[in-house]
């Protein structure tokens, strides 16, 4: 695989930014301090910020590399994944990239069919003590990587090393929809394995939404074919028409055969795709083709500007805090006072120490972190209720965060609300939020890899159902040249694409750009069912199962329906016109 040359991480520029607040620490130990002591606790405080700024330098790139490999993952390259991960020098996989890999490993390994080398990749990202300096971070995904490996551990069936970990993601006050989600499937897969049908038919009707909505295509496809084995009598075999299957629905349809042997044969046909890359047509040429990379990125840059500017002065108003608490806590004599000689040390004043200054730093931590968990408990909290499909208390409580001064979580719940506002097909309404959560998530770098990339995406995605082609190819085109590293970059290019064929009626080509999915695509669950039905009706010869569950999905579903009806009006009437071809 050649070499990817990577762009520079906005993360360099708060690391030099960093760097120069220590060379104010070196500058003021050296021009300001009059004891050792000043001297020492100046030399700490610098020292930490050159270690901070060099540690950012070092992982800013790695984070790419990590995020590439999860877009190879995605599209199904997993050679060019691993290559990837296996390009990451030991030395620059810190705590939380570290975790980060293993955790994409484990996954490359499971959809191979490698159940233990899943497990073993998903222990080693569990494995180890997270760091103070990326303490919920890590939490997370360790989280996740249980999730993973309850799903691995419950296909190879050991139904008690699943049950282990399910019982910690669902004890978690952390626990996000996506790994409840995979919580849930894993004891899907244990109750199958156990023949345990009415348990099994409990749980899908209890987490039906959550197993659906907040699951990956692929580990949908096995809860519908686990939700299948309900339909039939015990011990009976079903097998479809016979009829040719593409090549990743074979490879799918023998993963779920490995995973949940009494699904083997029911999974979807029309669930996914076969292509590995996504074309780039005509349809193109207008937005991307006219801009380049600089100018592309100019309007992220500028979003980004005024928010360096406020950082610098926040740091430039702590070091001189730092100096004005010094030179407080200092004892001074009084003005026009000559002290005797051998005079006695006022004990009664503070002496400065840089211990004090250790103890200041690791309590502001601390504080940050406290703050932070309550940040994170309060989003997690309203995610859970979307995961349980309570719009209104999930809305109402994604507004408040929103309310709020934090920018990182405050950015992520008005992205929620975009994506809730979505859902109820009110995209005008979605554009407006999605615009103020722009301005707001670029203030924070922390943000760049995912939450700012993922709120362009449902800009580009709004525009196109808006039927404002031009605009959402430029923001496709802003998307690929300021952020492409982004792991659902791919995806996010074809759900725009397909959805404006769907808008200007070439449905054929919304078709032909629907079959490039892979079971792996980070799609949910409205984009896929319009995928699948557009696959359903341009078949010359519709597989009945297919149509008749898609069917099924809509009547089950009104919040589901009205959105096809706004995305596609003719849908629901092209469905009933496949059913009569349907074979």
């Amino acid at each position: 695989m050649t070499e990817t040359k990577l762009p520079p991480h906005p993360s360099r520029k708060n690391a030099a930014l960093l760097g120069s607040v220590g060379a104010v620490g070196v500058l003021a130990a050296a021009l300001l301090a009059t004891d050792a002591g000043s001297r020492i606790g100046l030399a700490v405080g610098s020292g930490y910020f050159f270690w901070l700024a060099a540690r950012i330098f070092r992982d800013g790139p790695t984070s790419q590399r990590v995020n590439m490999a999860l877009d190879r993952l995605n599209r199904g390259l997993y050679e060019e994944a691993e290559a990837i991960l296996e390009a990451i020098p030991p030395g620059r996989r810190a705590n939380q990239l570290r975790r980060a890999i293993e955790t994409q490993r484990s996954m490359l390994a499971f959809r191979r069919k490698d159940v233990d080398g899943a497990i073993a990749h998903a222990t080693r990202a569990i494995e180890g003590r997270p760091s103070l300096l990326s303490l919920l971070a890590e939490r997370l995904q360790i989280l996740t990587a249980r999730s993973l490996r309850a799903i691995a551990a419950a296909g190879k069936g050991d139904a008690a090393g699943a049950q282990a970990d399910i019982a910690v993601v669902r004890t978690s006050p952390l626990a996000t929809p996506g790994t409840l989600a995979r919580a849930s499937l894993a004891e899907a897969i244990v109750l199958s394995r156990e023949n345990e049908r009415e348990k099994l038919a409990a749980l899908m009707t209890r987490d039906r939404k959550l197993l659906l909505e907040f699951t990956t295509p692929r580990d949908r496809a096995l809860v519908r074919a686990l939700q299948r084995t309900l339909y039939l009598p015990a011990g009976a075999a079903y097998r479809e028409a016979a009829r040719p299957e593409p090549q990743s629905e074979s490879e799918l349809a023998s993963w779920i055969s490995l995973v949940a042997p009494a699904a083997a044969g029911l999974a979807s046909t029309g669930s996914t795709g076969t292509a590995r890359a996504l074309p780039t047509g005509s349809e193109d040429a207008s937005g991307i083709a006219a801009l380049s990379a600089r100018g592309a990125s100019a309007a992220v840059r500028k979003r980004g500007r005024k928010a360096r500017g406020r950082v610098l002065a926040l740091w430039v108003t702590l070091v001189v805090m730092f100096l004005a608490i010094w030179q407080f806590l200092s004892p001074v004599a009084p003005s026009g006072h000559v002290p005797a000689a051998r005079a006695p040390v006022d004990s009664s004043l503070p002496l400065p120490s840089p211990y004090f200054y250790l103890v200041l730093f690791v309590g502001l931590v601390v504080v940050l972190n406290v703050l932070a968990r309550r940040g994170l408990n309060r989003l997690t909290a309203a995610t859970r209720l979307l995961a349980l499909d309570d719009l209104g208390p999930a809305e109402a409580a994604f507004r408040t965060i929103a309310k709020g001064r934090s920018l990182i979580y405050g950015a992520q719940a008005e992205s929620q609300l975009v994506a809730i506002a979505i859902r109820r097909a009110r995209f005008e309404d979605a554009l407006v939020l999605v615009d103020r959560a722009i301005a707001r998530a670029a203030k924070n770098v922390a943000l760049h890899d995912h939450v700012v990339p993922g709120l362009l995406s449902q800009r580009a995605y709004l525009l196109a159902a808006l039927d404002r082609p031009d605009e959402a190819l430029t923001e496709l085109a802003t998307l690929a040249a300021a952020h492409p590293t982004y792991p659902q970059l791919a995806v996010a290019q074809l759900l725009t694409r397909t959805v404006l064929a769907v808008r200007r009626g070439d449905i054929e080509t919304a078709s032909a750009l629907a079959s490039q999915r892979t079971p792996d695509f980070g799609m949910g669950l409205y984009d896929e069912l319009l995928a699948d039905v557009l696959t359903a009706t341009t078949e010359g010869r519709p597989v009945k199962v297919e149509v008749e569950r898609l069917r099924g999905d809509l009547r089950a579903d009104p919040e589901l329906r009205t959105w096809l009806g706004v995305v596609w009006p003719g849908g629901e009437a092209a469905l009933e016109g496949a059913k009569a071809r349907a074979a």
